[in-house]
């Protein structure tokens, strides 16, 4: 059964978000780009730190749930990610947020299946 809709707080809601889209409109775009170096003296600020880790944090605490119609491609697949260190890799990917980019380097086993996501530098790469 549907929930009832309260109009009065829709209504005010509606009222809200026009508020918030003139205000944010009013702002426009930053131009501005952060160099490197600013960016890795804000990311030594605890605040700045607290957050994009509790951001971190919240997605890598997600379970990650493989589905497959066969079993036997499932196993396969649950034991790549096993062996992939799949936390760092994440937490690799949501610094490029900041930091503009990130690069990883795939290292492959034999029988190329993959062996690890290596992190590189990014000042390799400016």
């Amino acid at each position: 059964m549907a929930e009832k809709i309260d109009k009065k707080n829709l209504l005010q809601n509606q009222k809200m978000a026009t508020v918030f889209n003139t205000i944010f409109a009013a702002l426009g775009t930053i131009d501005y780009e952060f160099t490197p170096t600013e960016v890795e003296k804000m990311l030594l600020d605890s605040d700045i730190k607290a957050a994009i880790d509790q951001r971190k944090r919240g997605v890598n605490s997600r379970i990650l749930n493989i589905t497959s119609k066969k079993e036997q491609y499932k196993q396969h697949l649950e034991q790549q990610f096993e062996d992939l260190n799949l936390t760092n890799i994440c937490d690799v990917i949501l610094d490029s947020k900041f930091k503009g980019y990130s690069v990883q380097e795939i290292i492959y086993n034999n029988d190329l299946t993959m062996k690890e996501l290596k992190e590189q530098p990014n000042e390799w790469y400016i």
